[in-house]
């Protein structure tokens, strides 16, 4: 089976995670820095070396639904860096992994520059519970 990957996308840090290759959990893989790392360059690498056969891209819905400006960033991050690959891409709800990410950090003593790779790994974890409550 193959993977999934988790993509937390902030302006400055974009967390990753995978999923182990049965999708019954995912880990934090790596945190890029967009002002230092080439991310088109990362995420091939990420997808040449784990079969991935989803994006799973953390996606800030309002809570009064509608767009706002961070669901216009994170849709330019979509067309810019995830369209031109051949992987498809679901939009995963991202509302509060953020803070349980924060709080997760803090609970085990980790870096604060973690964060973004747990938040990435929350989204993949919701969307596989949510799945499998579907079936």
């Amino acid at each position: 089976m193959a993977r999934l990957l988790g993509i937390d996308p902030g302006l400055r840090y974009v967390g990753l995670a995978i999923s182990d290759p049965g999708q019954v959990i995912a880990r934090p893989l790596k945190v890029i820095d967009r002002a230092t790392d080439d991310l088109s360059a990362e995420l091939q690498q990420v997808l040449d070396n784990y079969q991935v056969e989803l994006l799973l891209i953390g996606y800030p819905e309002p809570l009064g639904g509608g767009e706002n400006e961070r669901t216009r960033q994170v849709d330019e991050f979509i067309q810019v860096y995830l369209s031109p690959l051949s992987t498809p891409c679901e939009r995963v709800s991202e509302r509060y992994t953020s803070k349980q990410a924060r709080r997760l950090a803090q609970s085990r003593g980790a870096s604060e520059d973690r964060r973004d790779a747990d938040a990435a790994a929350l989204i993949v974890n919701h969307f596989i519970t949510k799945k499998g409550a579907e079936k």
